[in-house]
């Protein structure tokens, strides 16, 4: 079954459910092939990225929606705008994805990047938890890309 569009966000239902556990990295995977926690194949070309609960089929009886698993991801906070900025440009330039909290700038951790952010004064913390924003380098905001 291919599942095209995203119907809408699992907040609640009495319908029989099943999920589609994804890594934080296949959250944009066009024509991805995965089989549910149940057993059934579907493949996800919704042209978007996926976030935790989103449904990607539904009809009366059923729904599937994406469950992310958790992976380790490492916390730094920041102090200022500049801090964002140079911290992120070096995830930026070490390939890694960025989610920005408040004051804190989170990505799947990697050792060696790691070892790379605390030679420059970065320190954080690593913890399991679902990775579920990240910065896509071609973001489009009105009719700009950044």
């Amino acid at each position: 079954m291919v599942c095209s569009s995203v119907k809408g966000k699992l907040v609640y239902s009495s319908k029989d459910m099943d999920f589609i556990e994804l890594e934080w990295f296949e959250r944009d995977k066009r024509g991805l092939k995965k089989l549910t926690v149940g057993g059934e194949e579907i493949e996800l070309d919704t042209g978007t990225v996926l976030a935790d609960r989103d449904i990607v089929y539904e009809d009366k009886d059923r729904l599937i929606a994406v469950r992310l698993k958790p992976c380790e991801v490492m916390s730094v906070r920041v102090n200022s705008m500049t801090e964002i900025g140079a911290l992120c440009y070096r995830l930026g330039s070490l390939g890694l994805a960025v989610s920005i909290s408040g004051e804190w700038v989170k990505f799947p951790f990697d050792e060696a990047a790691a070892d790379k952010l605390r030679a420059e004064g970065f320190y954080g913390q690593v913890s399991e938890e679902i990775f579920d924003s990240f910065i896509l380098p071609s973001l489009k905001y009105s009719d700009k890309t950044l």
